[in-house]
């Protein structure tokens, strides 16, 4: 610097300007391999130069420099690769990398997470933790270190409710939904019940058809006598009762039937024999064969004891099964104390198919008799069920 002094004084004189090195103090700089880099130089290495500072030699130096990191760094706003191609987005430390501590800190399946970075921050990724499922392979899912049942946020695929029996037997006797629970990796419904054999003498409907402890099977043959309401009233009934009786009287072929009308117009008392003790196929063929007029009164006890003053009973096993729409009305006054003496005398028992306002009017009857009171109903498939529960037989 001094030897340039002594040129420029020896001269007609020199600037300021001439005494300092151009292009190589103030100017973006760089250090790389050790090397000095100025403008354009250093600007092809890094993105964040410092700037050159000369000494009084006019030797420039590159003072607080920082180079590139090797990779994008979390938590910093600059680029600090100085590689536009990469952002804080791509940072991620796989499991197994010393970085990724996720298996050290994490619950559940987010132990396998990724490290990565997030708003500034390195997180093990969030996006591992899924819904609680149930699984037999008691995964973790959602990294809380509850699985499957513990797991109160727990989805299940199954509605929150189920029944696999018939619909029509749920809330009947023993049998009832149940809740959707995951046991054993399993999703069940607990405390469910669904229909099972009826268990003779524990007072459960354990079969849920609306009668406890009959028997399954009922191999005795038996005589019946149907007694129907034929009045006018009747009309909206009378081809469901004869539809049920049908269903039902022939799928007991060892079994015999008689059927006795009244609230016949025209018959005295209102009273007709249809069919004599005969087989189901015979009785059920009568029965569908009648035609008649109705209009009389519903004399139901003095049909039952006229028809058994024509016919004698078949076997040991006797039932007496009237169907009516009308409360109880007697011919004679003393026509329901005479069928509970004659039940009681010839072993048969009465029961009744009556609206339910009109079941109070048959009671001491279904009483005497030993018998039932049921509702009379325009379905012939409810009837029917409810007469093969009911004649089921008994448990011993």
């Amino acid at each position: 610097m001094r030897k340039l002094l002594l040129l420029c004084l020896l001269a007609s004189g020199c600037s300021d300007e001439t005494l300092i090195p151009k292009n190589k103090c103030g100017v973006p700089c760089a250090i790389s391999l050790r090397e000095i880099l100025l403008s354009e130089d250093a600007l092809e290495v890094t993105c964040r130069p410092s700037t050159s500072v000369c000494d009084e030699d006019g030797v420039p130096s590159c003072p607080d420099y920082v180079p590139p990191e090797s990779q994008e760094l979390c938590g910093l706003l600059e680029d600090d690769d100085c590689n536009p191609s990469t952002t804080e987005a791509d940072i991620l430390f796989p499991p197994g990398d010393w970085k990724n501590k996720c298996h050290l800190t994490e619950k559940g399946a987010c132990k396998k997470a990724n490290l990565v970075c997030i708003d500034g921050e390195l997180v093990c990724d969030p996006s591992y933790a899924r819904p609680e499922v149930c699984d037999s392979r008691l995964q973790d899912e959602d990294c809380d270190g509850l699985v499957n049942g513990m797991d109160q946020s727990i989805v299940l695929s199954s509605p929150p409710f189920g029944y696999n029996g018939d619909i029509s037997t749920v809330n009947v006797g023993v049998c009832r939904a149940g809740v959707a629970r995951c046991i054993d990796g399993v999703e069940v419904y607990q405390g469910m019940v669904t229909p099972g054999e009826e268990v003779c003498g524990n007072r459960l409907d354990d079969d849920c058809d609306g009668f406890v402890d009959e028997a399954s099977d009922d191999s005795e043959p038996r005589s019946f006598l149907l007694v129907i309401d034929h009045s006018g009233s009747m009309d909206a009934y009378i081809d469901s009762v004869e539809n049920a009786l049908c269903s039902w009287s022939l799928s007991r072929p060892q079994d015999i039937f008689g059927v006795a009308a009244f609230g016949v117009n025209g018959r005295s008392e209102g009273y007709l024999m249809i069919s004599p003790f005969s087989s189901a196929t015979d009785a059920c063929a009568d029965m569908l064969g009648f035609s008649y007029y109705a209009g009389s009164r519903e004399y139901s006890a003095n049909a039952t004891l006229r028809f058994l003053e024509e016919e004698d009973w078949l076997t040991e096993e006797r039932a007496v099964i009237i169907f009516t729409d009308e409360e109880y009305q007697a011919y004679e006054p003393d026509d329901g104390p005479r069928l509970i003496e004659s039940c009681e005398a010839n072993n048969y028992t009465v029961g009744v198919y009556a609206l339910l306002y009109f079941h109070d009017s048959f009671a001491s009857i279904a009483a005497g008799c030993n018998g039932w009171l049921d509702e009379l109903s325009v379905n012939p498939e409810l009837m029917a069920n409810s007469l093969a529960s009911r004649f089921a037989g008994s448990c011993d």
